[in-house]
């Protein structure tokens, strides 16, 4: 096992830096930057990746595990699934 930081250090010292609740910060995972907000004590990304590209209503991504097991919301954070079929799909799905 090597010593590199694990999802549970690095999602303790992010939840810091991104105080108060709301505001943006920036997020540094695999070599990618990544915007972040937290929205009622959940942290997101904005999901930047060009899949994404023709999927108007995903706008945020959870990051709440290491096992890739995320949410897609919306602006409003509501829970929104992608489309395409290709991409990935959540458990979940909230109401419209």
């Amino acid at each position: 096992m090597g010593t590199e930081p694990n999802l549970n250090s690095v999602y303790a010292s992010t939840e810091l830096a991104c105080e108060p609740e709301g505001e943006l910060c920036v997020f540094f995972r695999n070599n990618h930057f990544s915007t972040m907000t937290k929205f009622k004590g959940q942290l997101y990304l904005l999901v930047t990746d060009q899949g994404f590209l023709t999927e108007e209503k995903v706008v945020w991504e959870s990051l709440h595990n290491v096992d890739g097991d995320s949410n897609f919301c919306d602006s409003e954070f509501r829970l929104r699934p992608p489309l395409r079929p290709g991409n990935r799909v959540p458990r979940s799905t909230g109401p419209d």
